[in-house]
């Protein structure tokens, strides 16, 4: 094994471990919210929205919330309330726990573009530096008390669902800039559907 292959695993196995560090910090710190009610538009979203009170699985359930469903154009978010209430009804810790894992999942999204950001249009010529400075960005995004509101107020994962796909759709975006050709026209086009469900 060469000293720079070598150094990509380093790398690669003290990113994985800052990471999982990480998630463990934001579980530590969002899990006392979770079980908070539901408040606000919570109660009109969720407990007066019939449309995402499913007893079952099926195409009639999915089909009723995206005609019936309140506030229709977030159908991906209204079909995650209904399978929330599907396994857990009304109780509100799992639906918690969907929006902190949604919550880690835009602060996946937004360390993939702030290291392929870095990575290719700044002098930061090596891996690390653009893995420091991204793991950074992402402790301060997922563990700011304003991201609080994002897993403790359950209908903002509306919010935090735009947040992942946008950051998806910029992603994609800059992938594509950097490839020529099928390819990057594949991740554009990728990058502008993902950029419509947002």
């Amino acid at each position: 094994m060469s000293e720079k292959s070598a150094d990509r695993a380093v790398l690669k196995i003290l990113t994985l471990m800052l990471g999982l560090s990480l998630v463990l910090i934001a579980w530590l710190a969002y899990r006392p919210g979770f079980s908070g009610g539901m408040y606000f538009d919570d109660v009109q979203n969720i407990v007066a929205n019939d449309a995402v009170h499913w007893t079952e699985l099926s195409w009639r359930n999915v089909a009723r919330t995206w005609t019936e469903g309140y506030l229709r154009p977030r159908f991906l978010a209204n079909l995650t309330f209904g399978l929330n209430y599907l396994l857990h009804e009304l109780e509100t810790p799992g639906y918690h726990y969907l929006n902190w894992i949604v919550h880690i999942m835009v602060g996946c999204a937004l360390f993939w573009v702030c290291r392929s950001y870095i990575r290719r249009h700044t002098r930061c010529a090596g891996g690390l530096q653009a893995t420091q400075i991204s793991l950074v960005v992402v402790g301060v995004f997922v563990l700011h008390p304003l991201g609080v509101q994002a897993v403790t107020y359950i209908v903002q994962r509306m919010t935090s669902m735009a947040t992942l796909f946008c950051l998806l759709a910029f992603g994609l975006y800059l992938n594509a800039r950097s490839r020529d050709g099928v390819g990057g026209k594949a991740w554009l086009f990728g990058g502008a559907f993902v950029l419509l469900i947002a």
